[in-house]
């Protein structure tokens, strides 16, 4: 945390949120690895989860900022970016795709039980990377 006013009943809550989004984030993942199409555009009519997946991020990224977990809320932010470039053209949901998306999760797990990171920078490159930010 970087110099917040720590308040222990906000951080109670802004715990057991950020481990609900990252559980859900969890589910829509693995949702996407059900799939088995790996040509599918993230922004499709089909009932994907991608929609839910950025509102998860974005929700996540201010929170996690709000009480002074900046790595988890830049992680957030970058995948968040992916999200937006994956609305507006085709990303294809390749293995390799949804790998990184399963890395994401259990990074974001490792934040918030307090585990260091120290590939958090690589996880957002490689989201750079994808999306030609």
């Amino acid at each position: 945390m970087n110099g917040m006013i720590y308040d222990e009943a906000l951080m109670k809550i802004f715990f057991e949120e950020a481990n609900d989004l990252v559980e859900r984030m969890d589910r829509a993942v693995n949702g996407l690895r059900w799939e088995g199409n790996d040509r599918l555009p993230l922004n499709s009519s089909v009932p994907f989860p991608c929609g839910d997946l950025r509102r998860y991020a974005h929700t996540l990224k201010g929170s996690s900022r709000a009480v002074g977990y900046e790595e988890l809320g830049s992680l957030m932010q970058a995948l968040e970016h992916f999200f937006a470039a994956a609305g507006k053209e085709e990303i294809p949901v390749t293995g390799s795709i949804l790998e990184l998306l399963a890395d994401i999760v259990e990074a974001c797990r490792d934040l918030l039980e307090g585990r260091g990171v120290p590939h958090c920078r690589i996880l957002i490159e490689k989201i750079k990377r994808v999306t030609g930010m």
